[in-house]
């Protein structure tokens, strides 16, 4: 297995209670990786799947997209 970092993000806020009160410092992390596996044989119908209906919602990679693209702004 072989794993590449691509980009490494770490994104601090500070939040308060009521707004106000109790400052606290808080952390995200957030990591795109590049991943290499070596699979000889994947029989995909002895794997049980948890279905999933999505109706009037963007694909998941324009949403990623746009999250860049408000993070960039």
């Amino acid at each position: 297995m072989n794993v590449d970092v691509i980009e490494a993000f770490e994104i601090t806020y500070t939040e308060h209670f009521l707004f106000f009160f109790f400052p606290k410092e808080r952390k995200k992390y957030r990591y795109m990786l590049d991943v290499k596996v070596s699979v000889s044989i994947v029989n995909v119908s002895e794997i049980q799947h948890e279905k999933q209906i999505q109706k009037n919602a963007l694909p998941e990679f324009i949403k990623y997209k746009i999250r860049q693209f408000r993070q960039v702004k």
